[in-house]
């Protein structure tokens, strides 16, 4: 969204100098306002002090992507899902099947230090809870007629099942938990809108976003 993107490179810059570095000049630093709202937002959501917000979003800003590819491929065999937990304990967590530990890491960036904290045990890889539910789909289709897509949650591997409903009646869907649940193999959360008849729905399917 745009105007996160303006507020965290606000934040990044803001960041930086108070680690002692040169803030990066952008045509988005004078956005006062639109990062004000997000630390506030920050704030009210973890009860975090403004400048520990601030720092902590400009380290999720400024992490690069390619350092968390960097471990879902390291631990590729064993991955189960991966979160940032936020104020007061910030950190990257990993879930790993298996029981063998994994010593704590810290990945750098320009606004300080992250950490990243792996836990053992989970029940299988993001990718065989993946093929388990394409593999069902068909299944899926008919128990739960509307169902647009999923996504699966990686803190804590529930399902999110999106479904369209023409009145938005949750109640119907409710009743399939159970056979859902033992299908997949896995706990599961509906989440049902209506719409009209009219419009056409598309089968999509991903991970649940993980703050």
């Amino acid at each position: 969204m745009e105007v996160r993107k303006i507020a965290l490179l606000w934040v990044a810059a803001m960041a930086s100098s108070a680690f002692g570095m040169q803030p990066q000049r952008s045509a988005f630093l004078e956005s006062v306002q639109d990062i004000d709202l997000e630390i506030k937002s920050y704030q009210k959501m973890t009860g975090a002090p403004a400048d520990v917000a601030r720092i902590e979003l400009a380290k999720q800003d400024l992490l690069p992507e390619a350092e968390l590819d960097a471990i879902r491929a390291e631990f590729d065999s064993r991955f189960a899902g991966l979160y940032w937990s936020d104020y007061p304990n910030q950190a990257i967590n990993v879930r790993l099947t298996g029981q063998q530990s994994v010593v704590p890491r810290t990945l750098t960036t320009a606004a300080g230090p992250v950490k990243v904290i792996f836990y053992t045990g989970a029940a299988e890889t993001l990718q065989q809870t993946r093929q388990r539910i394409d593999a069902a789909m068909d299944g899926l289709a008919q128990a739960l007629p509307g169902m647009e897509g999923y996504g699966i949650d990686q803190r804590t591997g529930v399902v999110n099942i999106d479904i369209i409903s023409v009145d938005g009646d949750a109640v119907v869907y409710e009743a399939e938990r159970a056979a859902v649940e033992k299908l997949l193999g896995a706990p599961v959360k509906f989440t049902v809108s209506e719409r009209s008849t009219e419009r056409e729905s598309g089968m999509m399917g991903g991970d649940a976003p993980s703050g």
